[in-house]
């Protein structure tokens, strides 16, 4: 009989599982951080921060999905897992873009936001009908 692997190597089900659990870990405790400011604070906290605990809340969740489904070798978790990491990737960048960016982004007209958005639908449309 043989046996239901997920990945061809053991190391990257290990890989994988570790790097889930730290995300976990970090999510969770951001996530509980969170909840308890919002105990401490009710009145000032901004429909923002409301967000940021729910986006905290799904990936931790979603971090807990994908643990149990490599642990118990499900076969359509690479397909959950990429969507999960694709996931994740975009919104660190989108964080990351705004801590970089927050002051500038307040300094600049919607006009400048209209030509820079037309300048790149322009790009976006010629590069895809080449």
């Amino acid at each position: 009989m043989m046996k239901r692997r997920l990945f061809r190597y053991r190391g990257v089900t290990a890989t994988v599982t570790v790097f889930n659990f730290l995300i976990l870990l970090l999510f969770g405790f951001g996530t509980f951080d969170t909840y308890n400011l919002f105990i401490n604070e009710k009145d000032d906290a901004s429909s923002i921060a409301y967000f940021v605990l729910f986006l905290g809340g799904f990936i931790l969740l979603l971090a807990c999905a994908t643990i149990v489904m490599v642990l118990i070798k499900y076969s359509k978790s690479v397909m959950f897992l990429n969507i999960y990491y694709g996931f994740l990737i975009v919104i660190l960048s989108i964080s990351l873009i705004f801590q970089k960016f927050g002051d500038v982004y307040k300094s600049v007209s919607s006009s400048d936001h209209l030509i820079l958005r037309n300048y790149w639908q322009f790009y976006i449309s010629n590069y895809i009908n080449q």
